[in-house]
């Protein structure tokens, strides 16, 4: 469409062009007065207008062209892993969570403070910090706990099922995740806080959510509600808003353990303390890394890591 488009738009300005040629050469040929000159000059003038526009309506159309396909591969990405949910019979039972580590050793050189392999249980509610300074390891951590990545040694076990073997509908469903770059998706608000949502959600959840992550009064200043359109999140909502929206995001999703890796690095400590309180009691385990000193304060047990000597970080 942005190719017809820039294409179509081209012969638009060329065919003026050559109007006001043809205008101004007759004149000029005849001795006209000025009549047909300013005519030509004006059809010159909106030759180099519609030139100027052609690149914005241009991205305009690029724009609602990613939109479309960013969102269609979303829905089927989501409905993939909802029908995977729905067929799975899986063999994690949630209905008390623990997490087993046994003899652990992360990969890429990364190292526990005590220098030895980890041995921990957390079981049901449980608040875990990790701790350690830039470069030790803590996202690693984290993705070995979610699966995502093998460890060097040892096993970490979700509900007695190693974490690396879980299924995509089964990983889907214990874990929410949220980092401390966050994006959002091109569509609404209201998709956004949606699209990971395990069934379909009336507008008076997602206000709640909204409220829990103190975001609810910034949405309702907006002049489209949960309705405002979202293209470049970044010009719209501040960092500290970005994570919101996502901290609500995973209140939707209704998962049973969350992952916060710097989630709420752009927030006041005020509402970082707040909203994280709140956190804790929808979340039957949550694991974070926090650089700020004053929320240690939150953590039952702490999982401390260190840089390895001549390491460059």
């Amino acid at each position: 469409l942005t190719d017809v488009l820039s294409e179509a738009i081209s012969k638009i300005v060329l065919v003026i062009t050559m109007l006001a040629i043809i205008i101004s050469a007759s004149a000029m040929a005849e001795g006209s007065g000025g009549y047909d000159i300013a005519t030509a000059y004006l059809l010159i003038y909106l030759a180099t207008m519609v030139f100027t526009l052609s690149g914005p309506i241009g991205n305009l159309f690029y724009l609602i062209r990613t939109i479309n396909v960013d969102m269609d591969l979303a829905n089927k990405l989501y409905g993939t892993l909802a029908d995977s949910d729905d067929q799975t019979k899986t063999g994690v039972n949630t209905n008390r969570v623990s997490v087993t580590i046994e003899e652990l050793v992360l990969p890429h050189g990364c190292m526990f403070k005590s220098q030895e392999p980890l041995t921990i249980s957390f079981n049901d509610k449980q608040v875990v910090q990790i701790n350690g300074d830039s470069g030790s390891g803590k996202t690693t951590f984290l993705k070995c706990l979610l699966g995502a990545e093998e460890p060097a040694a040892g096993n970490i076990s979700i509900m007695r099922c190693p974490a690396t073997k879980l299924s995509p509908a089964e990983r889907y469903r214990l874990f929410a995740y949220v980092s401390q770059n966050v994006d959002l998706t091109p569509g609404s608000l209201r998709d956004n806080l949606t699209m990971f949502a395990e069934k379909e959600v009336n507008d008076r959840e997602i206000w709640e959510a909204l409220e829990l992550v103190e975001l609810n009064r910034r949405v309702l200043s907006l002049p489209m509600g949960l309705n405002t359109p979202i293209a470049d999140a970044r010009r719209g909502f501040s960092t500290g808003e970005r994570q919101r929206i996502v901290l609500a995001q995973s209140l939707m999703k209704k998962s049973e353990i969350l992952i916060l890796d710097e989630a709420m690095s752009g927030l006041p400590k005020k509402y970082e303390q707040m909203i994280f309180s709140r956190l804790t009691e929808r979340f039957r385990q949550i694991y974070y890394v926090s650089h700020r000193q004053h929320m240690s304060v939150y953590a039952d047990q702490v999982i401390e890591l260190s840089v390895p000597a001549g390491a460059y970080v």
